[in-house]
């Protein structure tokens, strides 16, 4: 997934879909000098969004874990189709990083 811009109201929306569909979302205190992203608390889908103190993220994710996030795949694919897939995925990722150059 590539970087959401979360000062927009779809960039927001954006987050906020992705922890409905299970990805890990990172909080940083925006006035926190020293702040390093932790992962956010929430307890059955009530996550507090506060975007005016902290900026929000899509945890960073290795390529099987974009996999069972981005295309919920994990649970129904062979490991070998997984490799296959997840190879492709890389390849897709090394292309985007090219192209932005």
């Amino acid at each position: 997934m590539s970087k959401i811009n979360t000062s927009t109201t779809k960039g927001k929306i954006e987050v906020m879909r992705a922890l409905v569909r299970g990805c890990k979302i990172q909080e940083l205190y925006c006035a926190g000098r020293d702040a390093k992203w932790q992962n956010i608390r929430y307890d059955d889908d009530r996550a507090v969004w506060d975007w005016d103190d902290y900026n929000y993220r899509v945890k960073p994710k290795t390529v099987e874990e974009f996999i069972e996030c981005e295309l919920g795949a994990s649970n129904w694919m062979t490991n070998d189709l997984n490799e296959v897939f997840a190879s492709g995925v890389r390849a897709g990722i090394e292309f985007q990083k090219e192209k932005n150059k």
